[in-house]
């Protein structure tokens, strides 16, 4: 209030009321805001100062600070840039301050959350493979890469190589977000050994997922030593024994007959491979396929074409023994029934 009073004679005043107006700053808009690295600057609208008699303004500023991956804003303007990369794992949060020039008290705020790039599998984290064989079932997936930059696949050493490329290392690029590749085991593989298949984000090579691939030498056939083969031969109504034996690969094997048929009487105990039984009808042969697969969670299929030769067993006397005289008879008198039996 102010007061005017007669020197003269002090009873006699007139007043004013003053009204001071604290400076107050409107809210940022956006008040939250959700960016990438290397996203397009974002601007912000607000900051709007009343009661600023001087129109000093207002000053940006962010925090963290640009040195510690706040990303960067012009002071004047309040444009604010997100970092090329947003490091870590986790979400930052970036805080935008305009504060008045004249009463730097007086702020309005904002948040801005800045994504990581992330790289993950997709369903299947893991196969096991025998040697020689290709599998296509490789999936990564990124997110929070503004610049569509892609993904690089590599195999460690010695692991295999990819389908599309015949090397160890496939970069795959676009807007994704899943990115598929082939890849070929090794020819050989001396014993079960494990080996990883990195996917890296092109733009942050630091933001990874690793697929496990188990690799176990070939599967190749045992017993007999070729996938073309004539097994021991067989004899009618005679019990007759084979072993078909597949080595390599995962587990337990199954064998199956895929084509053609074994001699009558026999059959094949597909856990083990076992061909057993007494054939039953006479001389031939049987040429019949058997397919193998085992417990790996993407089998590969052995295959193998065999013949069996079954030989008549030949007649011969269980009764009388070889060559000899049968009972003698007299005329006119009986004899004692005597009966032939061949073997």
């Amino acid at each position: 209030m102010v007061t005017a009073a007669s020197v003269k004679d002090p009873t006699k005043t007139a007043t004013a009321v003053i009204t001071l107006q604290p400076i107050t700053i409107s809210a940022l808009n956006p008040a939250t805001v959700s960016l990438n690295g290397g996203a397009a600057p974002q601007a912000f609208t607000g900051a709007t100062l009343t009661y600023d008699g001087s129109n000093s303004g207002v000053t940006w500023s962010i925090s963290p600070t640009t040195a510690n991956g706040g990303g960067s804003i012009v002071s004047t303007s309040g444009a604010y840039t997100a970092p090329a990369v947003v490091a870590g794992t986790s979400p930052v949060t970036v805080t935008v301050t305009a504060t008045s020039v004249k009463d730097n008290t007086k702020t309005a705020t904002a948040t801005i959350t800045l994504n990581p790039i992330s790289v993950s599998l997709g369903s299947t984290t893991s196969a096991t493979l025998d040697a020689g064989q290709s599998y296509s079932g490789i999936q990564a997936s990124i997110a929070n890469d503004s610049s569509n930059s892609g993904i690089t696949f590599t195999v460690a050493t010695g692991g295999g190589t990819f389908l599309s490329s015949g090397t160890s290392t496939l970069t795959v690029t676009g807007a994704g977000p899943i990115f598929s590749v082939g890849y070929n085991t090794p020819a050989t593989v001396a014993s079960q050994t494990t080996t990883t298949i990195t996917a890296a984000s092109v733009k942050d090579p630091t933001k990874t997922a690793a697929f496990t691939v188990t690799l176990n030498p070939a599967r190749s056939w045992s017993t007999p030593s070729s996938s073309t083969a004539t097994l021991t031969g067989a004899n009618t109504n005679t019990a007759y024994s084979y072993t078909l034996v597949a080595a390599g690969g995962t587990g337990t094997k199954s064998y199956t007959i895929t084509t053609g048929t074994l001699p009558a009487g026999l059959t094949v105990n597909s856990s083990i491979g076992a061909i057993t039984g007494s054939p039953t009808e006479g001389a031939g042969s049987s040429t019949f396929g058997v397919h193998v697969t085992d417990q790996s969670s993407h089998p590969s299929i052995l295959s193998g074409t065999f013949t069996i030769v079954v030989t008549a067993t030949p007649l011969a006397w269980t009764t009388p023994a070889g060559v000899v005289s049968l009972p003698t008879a007299t005329v006119g008198m009986a004899i004692t029934p005597y009966t032939l039996g061949p073997e």
